[in-house]
C-alpha cells in the first residue's frame, strides 16, 4: 500500500508543468502541457485583461482560446491523459495587476464502479 501511494505521488508530480510562472503585459511564453505546445500572452486595459493562449499537437491544427479576465478570475487548459491517468492542467489567475501561471491540481473525482 505505501508503495502504491509514494508510485501515485510521483506519477501526479510528473504529470503536472514544471513551472509556477508571473506573465507581464505584452510578454509572451510558451509551454508543453502533455504533450500539446503552447504560447500565452495578454493584454491589458482598465478593467480587463485579454488573455490569448493558442495550443497545439503535432499533426494537428492549433487551436486558440482568448479570455477576458477581471481581477480574481482564472481559467484552466486541461490536456486529458490516457484512460486511468492525471489530466494535465494549467491554472491561468489574474491577481490584481498580475497574471499568474501555475500547475494545476488534480480535480477528478474518485468513482467506483461494479
Amino acid at each position: 500500500m505505501k508503495a502504491l501511494l509514494i508510485a501515485t505521488a510521483l506519477g501526479a508530480m510528473a504529470a503536472t508543468p514544471s513551472f509556477a510562472d508571473e506573465l507581464f503585459p505584452q510578454t509572451g511564453r510558451t509551454f508543453e502541457l502533455g504533450g500539446v505546445n503552447g504560447s500565452i500572452y495578454y493584454t491589458a486595459d482598465d478593467q480587463e485583461f485579454r488573455v490569448v493562449t493558442t495550443v497545439g499537437a503535432e499533426g494537428a491544427s492549433p487551436v486558440r482560446h482568448v479570455a477576458f479576465l477581471r481581477d480574481g478570475q482564472s481559467l484552466r487548459l486541461e490536456v486529458p491523459g490516457e484512460a486511468g491517468s492525471v489530466s494535465r492542467t494549467l491554472v491561468i489567475e489574474r491577481l490584481g495587476d498580475r497574471l499568474h501561471l501555475a500547475p494545476g491540481a488534480d480535480l477528478r473525482a474518485s468513482l467506483m464502479l461494479d
